[in-house]
This record gives C-alpha cells, structure tokens and sequence, in this order.
C-alpha cells in the first residue's frame, strides 16, 4: 500500500480538502500521515474531530512546529513502525503540502508509474545553476527527466527512502532548519545512488496565498519571526546545499 504524509500548522481546513481530492481522485487506496507541526487547540481539535472516523489515518501531534524535513522523518518513522505491526508493505510514499488540490483521476498510479524513480508535479522541471538557483524550464505534457522537483507534490519509492538513510544515516537532513532545499537535498543524495528523477504532469491547483508560512505571518519558530528573517534563512539552506553537493553544482556551466 501506499502512503501519504502531509504536515499541518494551522490550515486544517485546506488540509482537509486536500485529503478529499487525494482520496476521491486515487485510484488505490493509501495510508494517510498527517503531521501536526504543534498548531493552535482549535485546529488541532478540528483535525481530530474530522478525522476520527476516516480509515487508515494516523495523526501524530507535536508540541511546536519542528519544519519541513524534521516533520515529514517523524511521518516516515510512523510508516516505518506502521509497516512493522501491520505486516503491510508500503511501496511508495507521497509527500503534498496542505494547500493542494489533486484535480486528475488516478493521480496515483501515474505519479508512480515510472518505477524506482523520483516524481514530483509542482510547478514545472527544474535545472540548477553552478550556484544553486534554481531555472525554470518549459511545463511539458509528457514526463520529462528533472533535476530535481518542487516539495509541495512529490513521491519516492519507499525502498529507496531506505536505501538512502541507510547509506547517510537519514532521510531528510534536519540541518535545513525551514525555509526550503530540504526535497532538494533528499533528492540529490538519492541520484548519487544512481536513481533518476522524472516531472510529471498532474492536474492540480496550489494556492499559494493560503500556505502554512504566509497564512502565519512567516512566525516559524523563535528564530524566525518575520519574513526578512525567513528570507535570511533560506539563504543559509543555499549555501548549505551548496557545500554539501559541491560536486554536483561545480559540474553546471
């Protein structure tokens, strides 16, 4: 079976039509992971409430929001322990922010249809200049090879989510504190592995102007409070990617 993680912090009702256009346009059913990134009681309460009687849905609750990548290892942890008891193979894991809307029928079964594979379907491909910007390409109509794709709608093979922390100790690397290349990073550590990535295209809406970050006034955490200091943070991510794959962007013209 399949598994969906998706981190929520105070967009709870957002969260909840992402799930609905999830679930009615799969063709398979899937497991739901549903991380709440220490949201206020209300929404917390309204999460519970909706969810209490969906199958196959595991809410974890944290007591403050940890980020991107800290919080989609703890929905990876819950597979994992999951697969375990449960004796029930996952074979892939989707990762989507709550702001999505899927509008495609068997988004499933084509987002993975490209086997032992990265696909995402965010926005469009990208390729990365020598310094770690990213450049927008065409959006094409077929799957295309990428570089690397966006974290708002991706899947990975969950073997090869083993295989990678199995080699660097990790899945996402928790050094990326908010603020982007987090997928990116992930992503670029299981290429060295020898696995290809693969845009895809999905019908599907991002609303952008409700995300967990804008819709919160950029207050992160204690260390980010507004969005100068967002900005300031997703520039120190870029210099570490840049560090930590120095080779591969030393290779870009």
């Amino acid at each position: 079976m399949n598994s969906l993680i998706v981190l929520n912090w105070n967009t709870t009702q957002l969260l909840i039509g992402m799930y609905l256009s999830a679930k009615e346009n799969a063709a398979e059913k899937f497991n739901t992971i549903i991380v709440d990134n220490g949201s206020r009681e209300e929404e917390l309460r309204k999460l519970n409430n909706y969810f209490c009687n969906e199958e196959n849905i595991t809410v974890v609750r944290l007591p403050k929001n940890i980020g991107f990548a800290a919080g989609n290892n703890v929905g990876l942890n819950e597979i994992k322990s999951f697969s375990f008891w449960q004796k029930i193979k996952c074979k892939n894991v989707f990762f989507i922010n709550s702001d999505i809307v899927i509008e495609e029928k068997n988004w499933d079964i084509k987002l993975t249809e490209l086997k032992d594979s990265i696909t995402g379907s965010a926005y469009h491909p990208l390729r990365w200049s020598k310094d770690a910007r990213f450049q927008i390409q065409p959006i094409p109509t077929t799957p295309v090879e990428s570089e690397s794709v966006q974290g708002a709608f991706f899947s990975i093979p969950f073997h090869i989510l083993e295989e990678v922390k199995e080699r660097d100790g990790c899945w996402f690397d928790e050094n990326f504190k908010f603020a982007h290349y987090e997928e990116t990073d992930l992503q670029l550590r299981i290429m060295q592995l020898g696995y290809k990535c693969y845009w895809v295209p999905i019908k599907h809406v991002h609303l952008h102007n409700s995300s967990s970050t804008k819709s919160n006034g950029y207050k992160l955490c204690d260390e980010i409070q507004n969005e100068q200091q967002f900005k300031a943070n997703s520039e120190k991510n870029r210099q570490l990617l840049l560090k930590k794959h120095v080779e591969f962007f030393k290779a870009k013209l």
